[in-house]
């Protein structure tokens, strides 16, 4: 039988220690662990998960970012848990922390101490958050009727994976799909100008009232007030 989907409690964050980051540790043994996790309501066997990830690990290159797009459709395939269970910090602890640290050590490269610490354990969807949680979450709040096409252009580049789902309103499917569509192809200093401004635009009406049509447009005037700002401050 293969592992089960546990959850880390916090008192786990002892485990997370620079030996397991750098990769001087593989990873810990049960005994360091056991006390330290809860089972989960429903049994969600992790084997679809390490076969999945141990296929892109041999054949995308370690630190690399096109990961990304691979690993949030195959954990989150392999996951098939409620937003309310992975609501819980915990369950992607236990997955970066006690079962698949080597996934996130190839991910990133170790560069800074808080900074990877916080890959293994911080809640969020941020890049410097737990890795587990954030590509789940990005799939979660992407994926349309098993399709994930739209995810894995959420992660066409850096800028608007991180950009983009940082910001409350990316749990708003139209809001997210239409800021992927927009700025997919713009470069990263027209994504910086543009979402903080969108993000403001929302904050003035009711988002559940706007449709992804009606934020394209929205998103396609900020693209090009940013684009003639940028020709004004000479290209910068």
């Amino acid at each position: 039988m293969s592992a089960l989907l546990q959850s880390l409690a916090p008192t786990g964050r002892r485990l997370v220690t620079q030996e397991l980051v750098t990769g001087q540790l593989q990873r810990h043994a049960a005994t360091a662990w056991r006390d330290h996790v809860q089972p989960l309501s429903h049994a969600i066997e992790l084997e679809q998960l390490d076969l999945g990830l141990a296929q892109i690990m041999s054949v995308v290159p370690q630190h690399s970012s096109q990961i990304d797009a691979r690993a949030a459709v195959a954990i989150h395939r392999a996951l098939p848990i409620s937003r309310r269970v992975a609501a819980d910090p915990g369950v992607f602890r236990f997955l970066a922390v006690v079962h698949q640290p080597a996934f996130v050590r190839h991910r990133y490269e170790f560069q800074s101490w808080a900074t990877m610490r916080d890959r293994f354990w911080r809640a969020g969807l941020r890049h410097d958050c737990n890795t587990f949680s954030r590509l789940w979450w990005i799939a979660e709040l992407t994926v349309i009727d098993g399709d994930y096409s739209l995810t894995e252009r959420a992660f066409s580049t850096q800028s608007v994976a991180i950009q983009v789902f940082i910001r409350k309103f990316a749990h708003y499917r139209p809001a997210a799909a239409a800021c992927i569509e927009a700025l997919e192809q713009q470069p990263g200093g027209i994504v910086e100008r543009v979402l903080p401004r969108f993000n403001a635009y929302l904050s003035t009406v009711p988002l559940e009232g706007q449709d992804q049509a009606q934020l394209r447009v929205v998103l396609d005037e900020l693209i090009d007030l940013a684009w003639d700002e940028r020709a004004d401050d000479g290209g910068g």
